[in-house]
């Protein structure tokens, strides 16, 4: 069996060298600082900082993503539960790291201006599963049948922001936007057509394919902090209402709505129907140097025509709605539960947690996450609060990892901490 190894994998590239990320928003510290720990007013001053990674997919175990990245040989064990799934089912993914740090000065008339700088890098995916199994296993398990390879999208993008901000604060109620002026180091998109598919006949003797892909980049020549391909912006919009003696809060966020300009991209399109029956070493030698690629190709690339453009253009940010509600059963208990939905085609995501706070200088929080770009995760928050002028917040999304590998499909780890001066 012929192994379509070199489109597969560029394809499904741009995700797996990713490890959106855990970090808290700049905006979640409003019900945080109530759920975990209430901060002292009188402070018009506050540093804030805050960084963490997440790999996460409702289908692909954590176990699995480590073998394709770092050893590149699959065990079949691992990939079992994979092979068990219907080709035409959905795989949604959702890799990255982000870092941000915002300095915060209150007024006297309850008005705060704020300006921070942040990092953000990022894979986002909703493919068919079938293109996923023909990556890990190859073609030869689905012999006989018709493996659908679209629709599906993947995008991968990294962005450096300038922040500038203003908050609003009145009785219970604050409010606030931020706008990040962004330098995009590197963007790319995968979209494949609704039609694409890859037929292997039973007995290997030919493979019927029709191939609808878009793939556009930027450069890759310089480093990812040093480069300047496309300009853009992404603002957040928050409103929350925690009155001074009231037990419960509610905060609700509109987060990462922005779009990014670029002057050139690199366009690949493939559209092509073909039946293989047998190649030549001819055939193979004039693809490829029709294609410019120095490495070997598969039989089934070499068959395939590539075209090649560059062009401008403005891709949207995938932002997202998040709601959250906290409330104090005591000083030493407090429940937040957090609704969240990307703007695209994933479901939405429910968090839980139950904060302990033995003492106003620590609290510890479990936590569990439903929906969204994984399945089920839990996890652990540790917070430490000096003289309510320093919080640290540790949310910890390992343990699902180390206790199932080859089960979860979730991992992150974060830390936030805020200084008030």
């Amino acid at each position: 069996m012929i192994q379509t190894k070199h489109l597969l994998r560029s394809i499904a590239g741009l995700v797996l060298l990713m490890t959106t990320a855990e970090a808290f928003a700049q905006p979640d510290r409003l019900w945080q600082e109530k759920h975990y720990a209430i901060a002292d007013p009188s402070y018009k001053h506050s540093l804030w900082g805050g960084m963490g990674f997440t790999l996460q997919s409702n289908t692909i175990s954590n176990a699995l993503f480590n073998e394709a990245i770092f050893t590149g040989v699959i065990d079949p064990a691992t990939s079992a539960e994979l092979r068990s799934i219907a080709t035409d089912s959905r795989i949604l993914l959702n890799a990255g790291f982000s870092g941000e740090l915002w300095y915060k000065h209150e007024t006297e008339k309850g008005f705060s201006w704020l300006l921070g700088i942040s990092a953000d890098e990022r894979a986002l995916g909703n493919i068919p599963s079938g293109l996923a199994q023909l990556y890990f296993e190859g073609n030869a398990p689905f012999a006989g049948e018709n493996v659908p390879l679209g629709p599906g999208r993947l995008d991968y993008w990294s962005y450096q922001g300038l922040g500038f901000g203003m908050e609003w604060k009145r009785g219970g109620w604050q409010s606030g936007i931020l706008l990040n002026l962004l330098k995009v180091g590197r963007y790319q998109s995968i979209r494949m057509g609704e039609d694409s598919y890859l037929f292997t006949e039973e007995f290997g003797q030919y493979i019927e394919a029709s191939v609808d892909v878009d793939w556009r980049t930027t450069s890759t020549a310089q480093n990812k902090l040093a480069a300047w391909y496309g300009t853009g912006f992404q603002t957040d919009l928050y409103l929350n209402y925690a009155p001074e003696d009231a037990a419960s809060s509610l905060s609700l966020q509109v987060i990462d709505l922005g779009i990014m300009h670029f002057g050139g991209l690199q366009r690949n399109t493939v559209n092509y129907d073909t039946l293989y029956e047998g190649i030549t070493v001819n055939d193979v030698l004039n693809a490829q140097a029709e294609l410019g690629q120095e490495e070997d190709l598969d039989s089934l690339e070499a068959l395939i025509g590539l075209v090649r453009s560059n062009e401008g253009g403005a891709r949207f940010l995938p932002g997202r709605i998040q709601v959250d509600y906290t409330h104090d059963f005591s000083s030493a208990l407090s429940i937040a539960f957090q609704l969240q939905q990307f703007f695209m085609s994933s479901p939405p995501q429910f968090r839980a947690g139950l904060a302990w706070r033995p003492s106003p200088a620590f609290a510890l929080e479990p936590y569990l996450r439903v929906g969204g770009f994984s399945r089920f995760d839990y996890g652990l928050t540790g917070v430490l609060n000096l003289k309510q002028r320093f919080q640290c917040i540790i949310q910890y999304g390992m343990i699902e990892r180390q206790l199932a590998p080859t089960a979860t499909t979730g991992q992150g780890l974060s830390a936030r901490a805020v200084l008030h001066f």
